[in-house]
């Protein structure tokens, strides 16, 4: 019959054993919170498996520094400069002569000093109605006709198609927000759908620049890539760009 270990050797032993599997799980445990830690900020990891998570951001000290405050000597400052045809204008007298009571009137008044204010104008719509006329001559009756984009009795002009469309695609402004503004704006709202119908009309007249800015990437030796998350009804997608350093000029259509 084998004689037992001496209780102190095996104690040692199983000890030893302990720690070493103790090592082994302490440096697993390590590199799976290094893994778990690891982001496009610390890592080869693109951004878009960052997630949409906050980071901690740490407020940061102001650090003392010397000198004034405000514009410094070396920065060369600009003022807005006065509009030699201002509209409108506007000139303040008094309304009567302090000695008679004479009332005064604007034009009588010698401008001495001026002041101008850079305000926005209120805003309001510019509703231009086309019609067709007629003329009678040489014994028919001849008419006019429509500009080629003026295709409904009532439609939005270029101007508002190209708003909306910097509102949505330069300024990522969702539809419900836009359509928000130009009611605060403008007090009448332009609904979603036709939201929708101004972008995918852009889109397609954009076409032709898409497919001269596909060649150029495909023709330039080094082309940039990047991407960065936009939100897109309530989900995170990713917006994928590529560039070059020096595009060429567009040929607009």
């Amino acid at each position: 019959m084998t004689e037992p270990a001496n209780d102190i050797e095996s104690v040692e032993e199983r000890m030893v054993r302990l720690l070493e599997r103790i090592a082994q799980l302490e440096a697993a445990n390590a590199e799976l919170h290094r893994r778990l830690g690891m982001d496009s900020s610390n890592s080869d990891k693109p951004p878009s498996r960052d997630g949409y998570q906050q980071k901690t951001v740490k407020a940061g000290i102001p650090k003392g520094k010397k000198g004034s405050k405000g514009g410094q000597e070396v920065h060369k400052g600009e003022t807005r400069k006065r509009l030699e045809k201002p509209d409108p204008v506007q000139v303040h007298i008094l309304e009567q002569c302090w000695g008679c009571g004479r009332h005064f009137l604007p034009p009588e008044a010698q401008v001495v000093q001026s002041r101008q204010v850079f305000d926005l104008a209120e805003p309001k719509w510019e509703v231009t109605e086309h019609r067709l006329g007629q003329v009678e001559c040489c014994g028919r009756v001849q008419g006019g006709q429509y500009p080629v984009e003026v295709t409904a009795n009532v439609q939005y002009g270029p101007g508002v198609r190209t708003l909306i469309t910097k509102l949505s695609v330069e300024h990522t402004m969702p539809l419900e927000q836009i359509s928000s503004w130009w009611e605060d704006r403008y007090g009448y709202e332009i609904n979603s759908a036709t939201i929708e119908g101004i972008l995918a009309r852009g889109y397609h007249r954009a076409e032709a620049i898409e497919s001269q800015s596909m060649a150029s990437l495909h023709e330039a030796s080094t082309v940039h890539f990047d991407e960065t998350g936009v939100r897109v009804e309530g989900q995170l997608q990713w917006l994928h760009t590529a560039s070059t350093e020096n595009p060429p000029p567009l040929v607009y259509p």
